[in-house]
């Protein structure tokens, strides 16, 4: 099994390029096609098949020992393996077909069911965030810090259309600044890299949104749990994600929690 600083660069490279046939296609146009029904698809294009296609071959090529959970490939591959990438090749493809900017491809590598390698790159904005857990999070090759804020001076990064959910509101009115951005991968990049201290997700979603933040978000010492405050768990089993999850730091997840407690209800 080969190092993961290897893996790491054969993700970034791979994102890289991936986003690359996501540029082509918004600049040249794209079919949209119908979804299959799960958590976190509410919409499906040509691209979503073509970039996890390219990742699929590109990815296991050079790890064929590796498993595989993408959302868009109903062959998972993840049965015995140590080591599984976990793919999103667009996140955020209702923002795709919007071309607004605020998509994402995500691909992280779990060992044992635990996150260690995070790739997110949104090739529309020109911004690689990427960690090899122990080894930091990087923005463009530049490493990115956090500080530790009290509620009232975090910024908050919302799902994209929720400004006006009671439960945003409410943290609107605790929080000092807010904006919308749609895809959770690349949310929960901007958080790793200091650009939004919380988000949260009000839905069920899947660890293919999640798992390749999650390894930067805990390398800068954020908490990402279930709405119920409970840990979330990134076994490639366990695919969904039933309630949606906060992220922030632990000396405001009490509050934040609370916040979003009408979630649940």
């Amino acid at each position: 099994m080969q190092d993961l600083l290897v893996d790491l660069d054969l993700a970034i490279a791979a994102a890289y390029k991936a986003g690359k046939i996501a540029e082509h296609y918004q600049e040249n146009g794209f079919e949209e096609l119908e979804c299959k029904k799960t958590a976190g698809c509410p919409a499906l294009t040509e691209a979503d098949l073509e970039i996890d296609k390219y990742l699929h071959h590109t990815l296991l090529s050079q790890t064929p020992d590796y498993g595989w959970l993408s959302e868009e490939d109903s062959e998972d591959n993840i049965e015995g393996k140590e080591r599984v990438w976990v793919v999103d090749p667009i996140d955020g493809t209702k923002c795709f077909i919007k071309q607004n900017g605020m998509f994402a491809v995500s691909i992280a590598l779990l060992e044992h069911g635990v996150p260690v390698l995070g790739v997110v790159y949104n090739p529309m904005r020109n911004q690689m965030f990427y960690c090899l857990r122990g080894h930091g999070v990087f923005l463009n090759d530049q490493r990115m810090y956090t500080e530790t804020q009290s509620l009232d001076d975090c910024s908050l990064i919302a799902p994209l259309g929720k400004k006006n959910k009671p439960y945003t509101q409410s943290l609107i009115q605790e929080t000092a600044q807010f904006e919308e951005v749609g895809s959770v991968a690349y949310r929960l990049g901007l958080i790793a890299a200091g650009q939004a201290d919380l988000t949260f997700v009000d839905h069920e979603i899947s660890i293919w949104d999640i798992a390749a933040g999650a390894v930067m978000l805990e390398e800068q010492g954020f908490e990402i749990k279930n709405l119920d405050g409970s840990d979330v768990s990134y076994l490639p089993s366990e695919v969904n994600i039933p309630n949606g999850i906060v992220v922030c730091k632990e000396n405001i997840l009490e509050p934040v929690l609370d916040n979003l407690k009408s979630i649940l209800d």
